[in-house]
């Protein structure tokens, strides 16, 4: 253990950072990419997956609560915690900031080679992520 956690660290830093740019860096560029929305691709699609994400969240923090090595994969535990107070750009159309703040829970399994992120999977409940930020039916 130890490449892979740095590794990681520096991704979930660059996460953190909003800089789109220093997360594509640490990507292979064939990565493989899926998460919620459905979003399936490659280093494009997870700055096009992103980007809204980090934009409608400034100052979002991801912490890694727990992380656990084997071989070539990585898998992580850990907390999103943000407040929503810009608009984020979604397939359905522009969501107006609730003003609501997010503590979710997610998982992130990520498949490592050469020194650099070659598939990256996010898991989440999409359904508490809509319900802490108000947007499902009372």
């Amino acid at each position: 253990m130890g490449q892979g956690r740095e590794l990681v660290e520096q991704y979930f830093k660059a996460v953190n950072a909003a800089d789109l740019d220093a997360v594509r860096a640490v990507l292979t560029s064939d990565a493989k990419f899926a998460a919620p929305g459905p979003a399936i691709g490659g280093p494009d699609m997870v700055v096009a997956w992103m980007g809204p994400f980090l934009d409608a969240f400034p100052g979002i923090d991801h912490q890694i609560v727990n992380l656990v090595e084997s071989g070539d994969d990585v898998a992580t535990e850990i907390t999103v915690k943000g407040t929503h107070t810009k608009p984020m750009v979604t397939p359905q159309g522009e969501l107006p900031p609730t003003g609501k703040s997010l503590d979710l829970k997610a998982v992130n399994v990520m498949r490592l080679r050469d020194g650099r992120i070659a598939a990256l999977r996010i898991y989440f409940d999409q359904m508490d992520f809509m319900g802490q930020l108000g947007l499902l039916p009372g």
